[in-house]
């Protein structure tokens, strides 16, 4: 019993740090990959590329 519990533990601890770690590697990429490329495709100055850039940030996030 006492087995379990600690295997319990570390499944909580584990998904924890799954978790905050997913959410820095959004951050950290936002800040330093998706504004910079968005910056791009906004110069280009197409509409619907712009657009499809969005799109595709928050689908890729989604999953």
């Amino acid at each position: 019993m006492e087995r379990l519990r600690i295997i319990r533990w570390f499944a909580y601890r584990f998904q924890t740090l799954a978790i905050i770690l997913s959410v820095v590697i959004i951050i950290v990429a936002g800040k330093f990959l998706i504004v910079p490329m968005l910056r791009k495709v906004a110069n280009t100055g197409v509409r619907e590329l712009l657009i499809a850039s969005a799109l595709l940030i928050v689908f890729s996030i989604s999953f």
